[in-house]
């Protein structure tokens, strides 16, 4: 039979925790918290300042964090909610769930999974998501600024926005890279997809309409 633990530690405690199969909950420790795992699930709330989390093929649950941020998983599947500050993330097989985002920073790439980022821009901020055979698509607020480098080899490029060419660029929105701005531009926006669809969304990010 497997054993449970709770632990109850001051609000600010740094939390580290490692295990094989089972599945690791954080809440409200308002700090630092490493989480290693196999194939267990991680389940992190309320955390601040550093995150960090590696497992092979447990999937990940982040809510309410803030601060400096990274997750790598292999057949992971990675779900957040409501993070601030600086993402780095990571999955093999896996899908990326960004949601309420407010990051000035983000890294995000999968081999055959999708990456769904929905939330603000910082005017100063970078944003590159990358995955091979799935589609990325961003969910933006109307009055976003940014530059956009967008790239796809077999995939097409769909936007709610009217997308103003950079010089030089022509039209056509399959199987090319393209650069566009919205607004008065300000963050620097990276995405690509090899086979699958980027798709640019006024609002909640719908995933994949096509």
């Amino acid at each position: 039979n497997g054993a449970r633990f709770d632990v109850v530690v001051p609000t600010g405690t740094r939390v580290s925790a490692t295990t094989v199969s089972g599945r690791v909950e954080v809440r409200a420790t308002e700090g630092e918290v490493v989480v290693r795992t196999t194939s267990g699930s991680v389940d992190i709330r309320n955390a601040k300042e550093r995150v960090e989390v590696s497992t092979v093929s447990g999937d990940v649950e982040l809510s309410r964090v803030s601060g400096r941020m990274r997750v790598d998983g292999v057949s992971s599947t990675v779900y957040a909610d409501d993070l601030a500050g600086e993402l780095h993330v990571e999955t093999v097989s896996g899908e990326i769930t960004l949601r309420r985002g407010a990051l000035t920073d983000l890294v995000a790439t999968a081999v055959s999974g999708t990456i769904d980022y929905e939330g603000t821009l910082s005017a100063n901020g970078s944003y590159r998501l990358n995955t091979h055979s799935g589609s990325v698509t961003l969910g933006l607020p109307a009055n976003v600024g940014a530059l956009l480098e967008l790239e796809t080899f077999s995939g097409r490029i769909n936007s709610d926005f009217p997308l103003t060419l950079q010089p030089g660029e022509t039209g056509g929105r399959r199987g090319r890279r393209m650069e566009f701005t919205l607004g008065n531009g300000g963050a620097r926006v990276t995405a690509g997809a090899f086979s699958g669809n980027i798709n640019i969304r006024r609002g909640v990010a719908a995933g994949d309409r096509e």
